[in-house]
């Protein structure tokens, strides 16, 4: 709505621009997999809640304009003399790519259509009617519409239908049949609305009766397939997810429950997928409200600190950690019984399970317990009933191991033994994965790496948990990194940069940063820039890449103003660089500024963050300064400027209208 009222367009041009936009985003991505379940599965519930926002705002439009609209909208782009250009380019696309895949249509049949996909997906959501789609060729459903039109030939539901498939798949605990219902479901755009509504109502309902088989089954959806938890945070705020799941985990007792081994099972499936949905969506450090309760994911986050008996506020907890010792590394022990799952939340058993098994593993550095106990005792965590508490006992070893520098056998036996079982869970693995390729590859710690440790088990299991090819061309370790213009980042810079003009930028920033610090690859990324032909594509790139909030990597564009730029004026001449550089902190700056107006407007100032780590005004003062004091030098003249004289740019930043 905020974006709406900022312009004077009216209401079909606006949707017609809107949906240019994202045909654009879709043609410009790498992998529109995600972007295509955006454009498809909930641009179009977005146009209609946006209509009926419009209807029942103060002073809004009348009904029957904005009725219209989208329909208006959208045959503006599709049925004139000839489509807009952006759809017959997708559509061509789209074309190639089933050709490509061997997928040849039949003779006669209608081939696959971006224009035609769309418009099915916007008579679904009441946008459009049959005469409109009767201007197309007539109805027709895509391909992917697997679901739709089983419910359509049976004349059902599609919720009930849901339900229903959902309810069998969980009922007789069929991988094949979830995977298979995953898939189907995975490629019909149409009914992820349904779906996740349905799965928002029964998982909260769920976690609010304790029902721990139930929302066992829901965290094996989400973390069996990642990418249905991706196209979840589309239509479902994932906070929303996570908070109903947290309540349930800090407040779960096994004390009164009659089967605690396998509540605790399931339970430990709820645990990994908070862990997954937690650090890939960034909510670690973040509130999340359940009505008028705040929750925190921080106990996930620590659980791979080693605590103190004195550490714990419960006096019990001393007590808990001999009994778990006992049971885990006693030679005598018969296994976990029902008691000790009974007298410990499972709360505070993930915030033991790091302790104990360094507990262990410092007996038997200490000869206290043999081998064979260790390995007992280490057995237990790899059974589903603990499996779901590895990963801060993975990320502990790997911290005790960077330490120590590997002196301690056992701990290396322990890290080994873990890590590369068929029973660590594969979403954990994939979590851990980073950290210990990073380990096992930094050049420091090669000299100390023992021979007893399976290094390319450990890369192998990492790589294949992260998606990544296990036998990887590239070498494993470079003992001397490779030099600046052969570095990932350069190559990464110089594809950028030679890219498509007519595609959006793109470049992992993030994973660019595991590289070089921010500050090192700020300057690396203005060497790039300084070398390129096309300074439009060297603008455009240098804005992508400064005015995009990045979390939790550092807040670039502040560090560029405040570090990195005072060292480019020294020795910046009033030539082609002074012009690129003039135009990059213009453009940065309006985005962060206008950035900054959009998070205010959805989150009514709530936050009080700065998306990108400082205000834009103040970044605007700082320049300021640095450029004041740099008048005598032309290329820092020029800047100030081609600036000042911008009075879009003066307008939004009267700094510059009083301080240069």
């Amino acid at each position: 709505m905020s974006a709406f009222r900022s312009t004077t367009w009216s209401i079909p041009k606006f949707y017609a621009s809107l949906i240019i936009s994202a045909v654009t985003w879709l043609l410009g991505a790498s992998d529109s997999g995600l972007l295509r379940a955006f454009v498809l599965g909930r641009l179009p519930r977005l146009l209609d809640l946006h209509n009926k926002a419009l209807e029942n705002a103060e002073g809004g439009s009348a009904p029957e304009i904005v009725n219209t609209a989208v329909r208006d909208a959208w045959a503006g782009l599709c049925l004139g003399p000839q489509a807009h250009p952006l759809l017959m380019q997708d559509d061509h696309n789209l074309d190639m790519g089933m050709s490509m895949l061997g997928e040849v249509s039949d003779v006669g049949s209608t081939p696959p259509s971006f224009t035609r996909e769309f418009t099915f997906q916007l008579q679904n959501a009441g946008l459009v009617d049959e005469t409109f789609v009767a201007r197309l060729g007539g109805s027709w459903s895509p391909a992917w519409a697997r679901i739709s039109t089983e419910v359509t030939e049976c004349g059902g539901d599609l919720r009930a239908y849901l339900m229903q498939r959902l309810t069998l798949a969980f009922e007789g605990n069929s991988v094949e049949d979830l995977t298979a219902f995953l898939q189907k479901l995975r490629e019909d755009y149409s009914a992820h609305h349904e779906f996740f509504q349905l799965v928002k109502t029964k998982f909260t309902t769920a976690t609010s009766k304790f029902d721990t088989e139930t929302v066992s089954h829901f965290s094996r959806i989400f973390c069996s397939d990642l990418a249905i938890m991706d196209m979840l945070c589309l239509h479902i705020p994932i906070s929303d997810i996570v908070a109903s799941g947290l309540a349930m985990w800090e407040d779960f007792d096994c004390e009164t429950i009659g089967d605690p081994q396998t509540a605790v099972r399931n339970l430990g499936e709820l645990v990994v997928f908070l862990q997954v949905a937690t650090c890939r969506y960034a909510l670690s450090d973040i509130p999340l409200t359940l009505g008028p309760r705040t929750l925190s994911a921080r106990s996930l986050r620590t659980a791979s600190l080693l605590r103190r008996p004195d550490m714990f506020q419960s006096p019990q907890v001393p007590a808990l950690l001999h009994v778990w010792f006992r049971t885990l590394f006693d030679k005598s022990s018969e296994g976990i019984e029902d008691s000790v799952l009974r007298s410990t939340r499972p709360k505070v058993l993930l915030e033991l399970a790091a302790t104990l098994c360094q507990a262990g593993i410092t007996a038997a550095s200490g000869n206290k317990i043999d081998q064979d106990v260790l390995n007992a005792g280490l057995s237990y965590f790899l059974d589903p009933l603990l499996s779901w508490t590895l990963l801060g006992i993975i990320q502990s070893l790997v911290r005790d191991l960077r330490i120590s520098r590997f002196t301690y056998a056992p701990t290396v036996h322990a890290f080994q033994m873990l890590y590369t079982s068929e029973s660590f869970p594969r979403p954990l693995r994939a979590l851990a994965a980073p950290s210990i390729l990073r380990l096992l590859s930094c050049p420091s710690m090669q000299q100390f790496i023992p021979k007893t440790l399976d290094t390319a088990a450990l890369r192998a299991r990492a790589r294949q948990a992260m998606g990544l090819p296990v036998d990887d061309p590239t070498p494993a370790l470079h003992l001397q990194p490779p030099p600046l213009d052969q570095s990932p980042v350069t190559t990464a810079l110089r594809a950028a940069l030679s890219s498509s003009p007519t595609k959006p930028p793109h470049l992992d920033v993030p994973r660019l940063l595991l590289f070089v610090p921010p500050t090192k690859f700020l300057r690396l990324v203005w060497d790039q820039l300084v070398l390129s032909l096309d300074l439009a594509a060297a603008r455009k790139l240098a804005v992508h890449i400064l005015s995009t909030p990045l979390t939790p990597a550092a807040p670039l564009l502040p560090l560029f103003v405040h570090v990195v730029l005072p060292g480019i004026l020294d020795v910046l001449d009033a030539g082609p660089s002074a012009e690129l550089l003039a135009s990059i902190l213009a453009a940065s700056l309006m985005a962060a500024l206008q950035l900054e107006r959009a998070v205010t407007a959805v989150t009514g100032g709530a936050d009080g963050k700065p998306p990108l780590g400082e205000p834009s005004a103040v970044m605007a003062k700082a320049l300021a300064v640095e450029l004041r004091h740099r008048k005598g030098a032309a290329g820092a003249a020029l800047v100030a400027q081609r600036l000042a004289s911008s009075k879009a740019f003066v307008t939004s930043f009267p700094v510059f209208k009083t301080d240069i």
